[in-house]
């Protein structure tokens, strides 16, 4: 068995023994690559475009799979399909069927302003008073 001064002088060696520089200092114990380090990041269009085919998917996709569950895949697709719509409305200026009713509307509102101005006249001309939003009506231009 080992004295404690023979324990002493064996430590003092080890100690003397060991470079200074195999020991740690407080400010390298957090390694620079110990954190996430993004560089596959997807440019500003291509994300946005990305989370618009998702908003658009996404419930489509989850409104197949509820009709699969409920076994009425025309129901599943309508609900994900008006969802969708919905998600779609809601994304003001970027939505796709904003800008596809505005188109829509523009081309059908003459024949739609004429069948109105000629059911008030149809209604004039039995004697009763026509509604006033059936006389008024007119097509604006869409300001974009």
């Amino acid at each position: 068995m080992l004295t404690e001064n023979e324990t002493d002088q064996i430590a003092r060696t080890v100690t003397d023994a060991i470079e200074v520089d195999e020991f740690v200092s407080p400010s390298d114990s957090a390694h620079h690559d110990q954190y996430v380090q993004y560089t596959h990041e997807l440019p500003e269009d291509d994300a946005e475009a990305t989370s618009r085919v998702l908003v658009r998917v996404v419930p489509v996709t989850y409104g197949a799979l509820f009709g699969g569950v409920a076994d009425n895949m025309l129901l599943g697709l309508a609900t994900g399909l008006a969802v969708g719509m919905v998600f779609d409305l809601y994304m003001g200026s970027n939505s796709m069927l904003r800008s596809l009713a505005r188109s829509l509307l523009s081309q059908a509102c003459p024949a739609v302003t004429t069948v109105a101005h000629r059911l008030a006249g149809a209604i004039a001309r039995l004697g009763l008073k026509a509604p006033s939003t059936l006389r008024d009506m007119r097509c604006r231009v869409a300001q974009s």
